[in-house]
């Protein structure tokens, strides 16, 4: 028993197979377990599209999220200034008296 590409061989029949990459206990599958080129071709095709497909999901993701903040900005904003609107102005003829607040901001 000999250990060749990593294949355990009992006979040169199964040396040459493994020296072909193919497993001695499964030759009808061909070299590397039975993937044609076709196959190989598929998958890479629908592995790339699923890298594409999810780089979109996340850029469309980010976008949405910084739409929904700037959003929720606005409303926030909205409403606290709705919540405290500026005190009304006083009377321009009233007389002021100790102790009232003055505006000195204007």
């Amino acid at each position: 028993m000999d250990v060749v590409n990593g294949f355990k061989c009992r006979d040169t029949t199964d040396r040459e197979y493994a020296k072909q990459g193919i497993d001695p206990a499964k030759p009808q599958e061909g070299a590397h377990g039975g993937a044609t080129k076709k196959e190989a071709e598929v998958v890479a095709k629908a592995t790339a599209d699923a890298i594409r497909l999810s780089a979109e999901a996340t850029a469309s993701r980010e976008e949405a999220q910084a739409k929904a903040a700037a959003l929720l900005q606005a409303q926030t904003q909205g409403q606290s200034q709705a919540n405290n609107p500026p005190p009304p102005a006083p009377p321009k003829d009233r007389v002021r008296a100790a102790g009232d607040l003055v505006d000195v901001s204007a």
